[in-house]
Order: structure tokens, then sequence, then C-alpha cells
């Protein structure tokens, strides 16, 4: 999932360019969609940022393993 930020970002920032775009030409069926992605993409990226700090609130897997006593023998 991390992996899609970067790209999902870069068309994130476009979009409000391409929304100026569009309402200077007056394709209003085109603005509210690319608005509707303006805020997919706010999400997605919200989304991916609180997994991202959800996973490195844990250690890694052999760490865990060597911490808890049922993994010393």
């Amino acid at each position: 999932m991390a992996d899609q930020r970067p790209r999902i970002a870069k068309v994130h920032a476009d979009l409000p360019v391409r929304i100026a775009e569009a309402e200077r030409h007056g394709w209003l069926g085109k603005v509210e969609g690319l608005r509707m992605s303006l805020a997919g993409g706010a999400y997605k990226l919200a989304q991916i940022d609180r997994h991202a700090r959800w996973i490195s609130a844990f250690p890694p897997y052999d760490d865990a393993c060597h911490a808890t006593p049922a993994c010393v023998s």
C-alpha cells in the first residue's frame, strides 16, 4: 500500500490544476468528477498514512517473539 503513495500523491497534487482548467472551459460534469477524485485521493493518502503509523507501532515479528515468555525455551 505504501508503495502506491507517491503515485497517488502526484495525481492528487495535479487535480487542482485540472479542476481550474475544467472550470475555465465550463465542463461542469468534469469539475464535479475531479472534485470527487480530489476528496477520494485525500482520503486514500490519509488511509495510507494511518496504516503506516499503525504498522510502525509494532516491533518486527522476530523481536516480538523473543520478548515473550512463550518464545523463550
